[in-house]
């Protein structure tokens, strides 16, 4: 079964910290021509990057830890900063 198209476009979620979801996506190791059949079906988690959302919007990005992205949305929701279309 693949993947759901919402977890490939925003990443895998994570946690709620108050109103704010934290999401991880991960980049996958590009593969060598001399790799076994396992690692070709399988390829192994390169990096992850933990991204800070309010509903699809992205507050936070390019954030290394999980711990980082909490502490981060915990700043965020004590702030009381929300998501807001900017305005033309």
């Amino acid at each position: 079964m693949s993947a759901s198209p919402k977890s490939q476009k925003y990443g895998n979620y994570i946690t709620k910290v108050g109103y704010l979801d934290i999401r991880r996506k991960d980049t996958r190791k590009k593969l060598d021509a001399n790799s076994t059949h396992h690692e070709k079906k399988y390829p192994r988690v390169g990096a992850s990057e933990y991204i800070v959302y309010h509903g699809k919007h992205v507050l936070e990005g390019g954030l290394k830890s999980h711990d980082e992205a909490i502490e981060k949305a915990q700043g965020l929701v004590d702030e009381g900063v929300k998501y807001s279309r900017k305005k033309k």
